[in-house]
């Protein structure tokens, strides 16, 4: 037998999955405010900026593993675009009165609520907040140790309504200034240490303080 590796192949796999993807929410999104604004608002402003093979393999695991847990479910209530006070959200599966997010991770299985991250706690406060529920159920997909863990949480609608304005009142006026100027939010001012690993725009926010 011979082989070769196919890395055409590889990149067009990939590429096919991101156009496939698009990008037609309503910005900004409850995730653009809650990471890294300098990236998700340079994303949103120039769509034909190219994503690391990384993070590609990030939402292709992500996104295939959503749908292989949930993509059989039936009566899933989720509108194409929603938003809340101009903020858009997507949420993975909202049936009734019950809503589950699905998380992958490569972190071992005695992750559990109390070691969620922040951004995990953010983004579910800020969608029971947009669909007005108070509990929900985490779906997290361990990968390196092959495992599916369920948890149920529930918060107080303070910890709720805190959140959210944090999200409105102190995140969004950034992006709509960034907006309007055109000028990206600082670096380094709206993201987790985390977040700069690998990032695609590292070299650009290190030239830019440096000016």
């Amino acid at each position: 037998m011979e082989h070769s590796r196919n890395e055409a192949l590889e990149d067009k796999l990939l590429s096919e999955m991101m156009q496939w993807m698009g990008d037609e929410r309503i910005h900004p999104t409850v995730t653009d405010l809650i990471y890294c604004m300098t990236k998700s608002f340079m994303f949103a402003k120039n769509p034909t900026l190219q994503r690391s093979r990384k993070t590609k393999m990030f939402f292709l695991l992500g996104l295939g593993l959503e749908k292989a847990l949930l993509g059989m479910r039936g009566g899933l209530r989720v509108e194409l675009h929603p938003s809340l006070d101009g903020i858009g959200y997507h949420v993975d599966s909202l049936m009734e009165v019950d809503l589950t997010e699905v998380k992958s991770t490569r972190q071992g299985i005695t992750l559990n609520p109390d070691t969620f991250s922040m951004g995990w706690k953010r983004q579910i406060l800020a969608y029971l907040k947009a669909v007005g529920l108070t509990e929900c159920d985490f779906a997290i997909i361990h990968i390196i140790q092959a495992e599916l863990q369920c948890w149920h949480v529930k918060f107080t609608q303070e910890e709720i309504d805190t959140n959210w304005e944090w999200v409105r009142d102190y995140r969004k006026p950034v992006w709509d200034s960034a907006m309007a100027t055109g000028i990206p939010p600082t670096p380094f001012t709206t993201n987790e240490d985390w977040e700069c690993r690998d990032c695609e725009l590292l070299a650009y926010c290190k030239g830019t303080t440096r000016r």
